[in-house]
């Protein structure tokens, strides 16, 4: 008897063993473009695994140049699609299924630069039926997180919260530098590789302050295994939809500091959806903003985020007319 309980908790460890190394495979080869999206193999480029146990992950990673943002700052959208990378692999670890996110919420409480090292730690939390909780915590080599646990102080601003642009312009704002920005955005004049291949085709349907609708056709380069549109790009996309609409406001372009994103169904490649984005309100330079993606043509809500941003000290391009 003692034989047999011996003999089926080794063939347990090693199912686990085997597992693991199958969650390892699948982020290393996600990594090296061998699976997934152009862009999320950028976005990986140089991760590497210096510990692995079941549920858990630790990496270290090099921010890449084609990883930063107007400012010089590891861009969000590359932040948010390696957490949901390396998670994804943690929960693999433990499972025999790759898991979809269906709910994503990020606190940046400090940034990091290009060429800085960072520490990539993923947790499993636990399981609900087919549900699976995780932490990831990123830090740079001084210990300072970049994104972790949800910020309090952020909490207390949702109470009571009435739509106000303080030290906003005023009611008729010109949309010109707004267009001028967004534009250098599209076209590379600002901004890096990464966020300018992730909008490409971005179109402005509607825009007036506070508010803009945008639509998007689903490019092949942000497909996922499954060939579906993968939740960093998503994310990547939001936090720029985001930013637009409050540049509506205050011509000045802003940068995430609390991030949460439901995914309620996807999108394949080439389709086409719907984005609008809406400023809620502002409590001094933090304002709150909420984007909704939907399917064109049948309205399906695809996915609904919410941003606290605030606002950087970049107002815009620097365009030579001549």
């Amino acid at each position: 008897m003692v034989a047999d309980t011996s003999k089926e908790e080794d063939q347990s460890m090693a199912m686990m063993h085997l597992q693991l190394q199958r969650s390892l495979k699948w982020l290393d080869d996600v990594t090296n473009g061998i699976l997934g999206y152009e862009l999320e193999s950028r976005s990986l480029a140089g991760l590497q695994v210096i510990e692995a146990r079941t549920g858990f992950l630790r990496c270290n990673f090099i921010v890449p140049l084609l990883a930063s943002d107007i400012n010089g700052n590891w861009h969000v959208g590359a932040i948010a699609t390696i957490i949901d990378n390396v998670g994804g692999a943690a929960i693999y670890s433990t499972s025999h299924y790759l898991k979809v996110t269906v709910n994503f919420n990020i606190t940046y409480y400090s940034t990091a630069k290009i060429q800085d090292e960072v520490e990539i730690e993923a947790k499993v939390k636990g399981n609900k039926g087919k549900l699976t909780s995780i932490a990831v915590e990123v830090r740079n080599k001084s210990n300072v997180p970049l994104s972790g646990r949800l910020l309090m102080t952020i909490d207390h601003l949702n109470l009571n919260l009435e739509l106000s642009f303080e030290n906003g312009p005023d009611d008729k704002p010109t949309l010109e530098p707004l267009l001028e920005w967004f534009e250098a955005l599209i076209d590379g004049t600002i901004g890096q590789e990464l966020e300018t291949r992730a909008l490409q085709g971005l179109i402005i349907t509607k825009a007036e302050k506070g508010f803009t609708r945008t639509e998007f056709t689903v490019p092949s380069l942000a497909a996922d295994v499954d060939g579906n549109w993968h939740g960093g790009a998503i994310a990547t996309l939001m936090d720029t939809v985001g930013a637009i609409a409050i540049y509506s406001v205050f011509n000045h372009a802003a940068k995430s500091v609390d991030f949460s994103i439901s995914y309620y169904s996807t999108a394949k490649i080439e389709e086409e959806v719907e984005i609008n984005a809406k400023v809620l309100g502002n409590k001094g330079k933090l304002i709150q903003v909420m984007i909704e993606i939907r399917r064109k043509g049948n309205g399906d809500l695809i996915a609904l985020g919410k941003q606290w941003m605030a606002l950087s000290d970049f107002t815009g391009p620097t365009v030579s007319k001549l």
